[in-house]
């Protein structure tokens, strides 16, 4: 949808007037210093406050779009922890960005939510919740923008069925086992975002290689008999049973799910995800001393 078409969408949908909203086009900008730049540059130039918005991924798959004043520093690694996810977060590849919201980079906008069944939360700072003008490209691309105030937005999201949610993104926030991640009941659900993608053919699940319908069972992908198996099926007598072997090594994988569970459950934040990796890798380093991996996971715990 292009800046006029978007307008008049706003006019229409939230009964604005066009004193209410604005448009204007523009040289194509990618970041925020030029959009500032060019903003000023405008007659009448447009007030700040100018935003960013950035399109991230947790490791689960959820999706989120951060709103904010380009001036603000957005350190995902701690917005992760109060997520409860550690460093969870991540900027969106282009590729999710293009098919969840049909715009390229440079051109990320709330205002193209209005053509998406994506689950995607959305987070505006809390700075701009009273903000009289805010300004942000259409959903054509980053050569124009369309200008509204905090309010307007909020009551555009919610008649695209978003509920934004208003959060101090550059609050210090100390998460431990006694002080619970904050903004956990923001955290997307597991998997939904990726299915509505699949849904709508903007994705395909990468299937896995079985081989081919041939390949099973056949005799020539089936595994030699032993000797000693062969020889006792040609006498006529049961093969020899096999005594099972158990694993009693640190890096045994029930002995690893063990140690991960009890991570899970009695910490939280940061300090999990590094007593996990800690964990994991002295595991590993106890799997390379008994011979069972062949690359030493790091050389300063002195597997040799």
């Amino acid at each position: 949808m292009d800046g006029a078409s978007t307008v008049s969408y706003l006019l229409s949908s939230l009964s604005l007037s066009d004193t209410e909203v604005a448009f204007v086009s523009h040289a194509p900008v990618m970041t925020c210093e030029e959009a500032s730049s060019v903003y000023n540059a405008l007659t009448p130039p447009l007030s700040p406050p100018f935003c960013k918005n950035l399109f991230v991924k947790d490791k689960k798959g959820g999706l989120y779009l951060f709103i904010c004043e380009d001036n603000t520093k957005v350190e995902l690694a701690k917005i992760g922890a109060r997520f409860g996810m550690g460093k969870g977060l991540r900027l969106a590849d282009d590729s999710i960005l293009l098919a969840a919201l049909s715009v390229k980079p440079g051109g990320v906008t709330p205002l193209a939510l209005q053509a998406t069944q994506v689950p995607i939360r959305v987070i505006i700072d809390e700075k701009l919740r009273n903000a009289q003008r805010l300004h942000f490209h259409p959903q054509s691309g980053n050569d124009a923008t369309v200008s509204l105030s905090a309010e307007d937005l909020v009551a555009f999201l919610k008649h695209v069925g978003r509920e934004p949610t208003f959060v101090d993104l550059e609050l210090k926030v100390a998460v431990s086992k006694d002080a619970p991640p904050d903004l956990a009941h923001l955290v997307a659900e597991k998997g939904a975002a990726e299915a509505a993608l699949e849904a709508a053919g903007l994705t395909s699940a990468g299937g896995g290689g079985d081989g081919g319908a041939g390949d099973k069972g056949s005799a020539a992908s089936a595994p030699a008999p032993s000797k000693a198996k062969a020889k006792a099926k040609a006498k006529g007598a049961a093969p020899a049973a096999t005594t099972p072997t158990t694993n009693t090594s640190p890096s045994d994988p029930k002995t690893l799910t063990k140690r991960v569970l009890a991570l899970v459950d009695n910490l939280k934040g940061e300090e999990r995800e590094r007593e996990l990796e800690l964990t994991l890798t002295l595991a590993l380093a106890d799997a390379y001393s008994n011979g069972l991996v062949s690359v030493c996971p790091k050389p300063n715990l002195r597997c040799l």
